[in-house]
């Protein structure tokens, strides 16, 4: 049916598209000649106007973004990729911060991955279209799809079109992505340098063409992913979200989780003898999918219990050098929020830190943007937040598919190791962490010890003394460091901190 409504709705916008030809014009975004009404919001890349063309070099990852904010529109621009090690993108309803963009992006990857064409969310949901891991049987329809779309070696051709929450992205002439999503309505177009020292990105013809508000499904407002912030009020507006939790049976022989899902069913995880890190056997988790009159019926001989971290409320010790609020920045109320960091670089150290996710149902658990956040130290290795409860850590064992690696689920060593331990609370519970964190030593510019990493979640060891040759995620393309500021990631979502302290460590 879905087919079907497309193939109406293609016949309709061009012959749409035909009436209104005569009233939408061409705007340029670059007058191949100066770089008025761009900006670099980074501290760092190099971006001149060479015959015509833009060019961005770098030794870091930046983005130049335009002055001005657009909703509906179509988008064209042409990208011609250094030759070597090269990647890039078109930002598009992006949003701009001092040393940060975020939001759509249109890859250009001229890797044997293929993915140029795909839908990538910036600093915050990752991999959109294709979904991850490189060989997934979306990954693979896509490559087969777009398949020869991008040219290596030539100048390539984006189109972008952004009606309502409707996304297209056409790489010389091919689809790649149509694609529907409710997050952004409105933002900044930006072009991408990937960070190769030496290499020089360009860019030319950049062009937008604002659409109408009658046009197509234009005029349809974006409404906002509902989030809940405190479990009182979404106990009073969330008539399912009681029966989010953890439960014991009345013979104490199995125990469950419960997590609901966007579809208004519930995530089910069964564990023989207790729950993870309190007495679960590490048998099989039996995951089930069940409506709410089903675990309803379920929960008939269980009862619902509220663990506690044997660490919350740890106080600050005498040595500690740093506490809230003044080690910290971004902090309101004694609160520390996301996108706040140590006001301090540290070396090798003790941190405590309790957080709370918010409660946003309509994105499904392993979703990268169901209460993401993240402990970053050093902009180099993170400690992965997030609402992932009620899964099992064994990809293939859940009754829903993950939208995301295992190893970017809470309590991950960010795409580079699962935990021991799910210990993930359900969202509204305030959680812990406590980490030991030893950082690399260098000899000159030379490493000549790599750093190491055991992290404690809600009272249970999860990672003991890991060695991290390299940063995690996107880490591990930065250089590692001795010592650094440890960031608390805002990743959109209003994840708050609170009783954040740090010792030395001693080694």
């Amino acid at each position: 049916m879905r087919t079907h409504i497309y193939a109406f709705l293609a016949i309709t916008l061009a012959s749409c598209s035909t009436l209104q030809a005569k009233d939408v014009s061409w705007t340029p975004l670059f007058d191949g000649k100066t770089l008025k009404g761009w900006a670099n919001p980074y501290d760092h890349g190099e971006s001149t106007v060479v015959d015509g063309e833009i060019h961005l070099v770098a030794d870091k990852k930046f983005f130049l973004c335009t002055e001005n904010t657009y909703t509906n529109f179509i988008f064209e621009g042409e990208i011609k990729l250094p030759e070597g090690p090269a990647n890039s993108g078109f930002m598009f309803r992006c949003h701009v911060e001092p040393n940060k963009v975020y939001g759509y992006q249109a890859e250009v990857d001229p890797t044997d991955r293929a993915w140029s064409g795909g839908l990538y969310d910036e600093a915050r949901r990752q991999w959109l279209n294709p979904l991850k891991p490189d060989d997934s049987p979306s990954a693979d329809a896509f490559r087969e799809k777009t398949k020869g779309a991008l040219k290596r070696h030539d100048w390539n051709h984006f189109k972008i079109q952004a009606e309502g929450n409707r996304l297209r992205i056409w790489v010389n002439g091919m689809l790649c992505t149509d694609y529907t999503d409710d997050m952004d309505a409105q933002g900044h177009i930006g072009i991408q340098h990937h960070g190769e020292k030496g290499q020089v990105y360009k860019f030319r013809n950049l062009r937008i063409q604002e659409l109408p508000a009658s046009s197509s499904n234009a005029d349809k407002k974006l409404t906002p992913v509902p989030v809940w912030t405190d479990a009182q009020t979404a106990v009073q507006e969330v008539t399912e979200f009681p029966m989010v939790g953890e439960y014991v049976s009345a013979d104490e022989k199995t125990a469950l989780q419960a997590n609901l899902l966007k579809d208004g069913t519930f995530l089910v995880a069964i564990y023989q003898n207790g729950l993870p890190g309190d007495g679960w056997d590490q048998s099989a988790i039996e995951s089930k999918k069940l409506t709410a009159a089903e675990l309803k019926q379920l929960l008939s001989s269980y009862q619902k219990i509220e663990r506690v971290s044997t660490t919350l409320g740890k106080p600050a010790p005498a040595d500690a050098v740093l506490t809230l609020p003044d080690g910290f920045t971004n902090v309101e109320d004694g609160i520390l929020m996301a996108g706040g960091k140590t006001a301090k670089d540290l070396e090798s150290f003790h941190m405590h830190l309790e957080y709370l996710m918010p409660f946003k149902p309509a994105r499904n658990p392993s979703n990268q943007d169901r209460g993401n956040s993240g402990i970053y130290i050093f902009n180099n290795y993170e400690v992965q937040v997030i609402d992932s409860f009620g899964l099992d850590l064994d990809s293939e064992n859940n009754a829903i598919n993950p939208e995301s690696l295992n190893s970017q689920w809470c309590g991950s060593l960010y795409k580079m190791k699962t935990p021991d331990v799910h210990m993930a609370y359900p969202p509204l519970r305030w959680q812990t962490y406590d980490i030991d964190f030893t950082a690399p030593e260098f000899d000159g510019d030379t490493k000549i010890k790599n750093a190491r990493l055991t992290v404690f979640h809600n009272g249970v060891l999860i990672h003991d003394d890991v060695e991290l040759p390299t940063g995690t995620g996107a880490g591990a393309e930065r250089p590692q460091l001795a010592t650094g500021p440890v960031f608390f990631q805002d990743h959109a979502n209003p994840v708050i901190y609170r009783n954040v302290w740090v010792t030395e460590l001693d080694e």
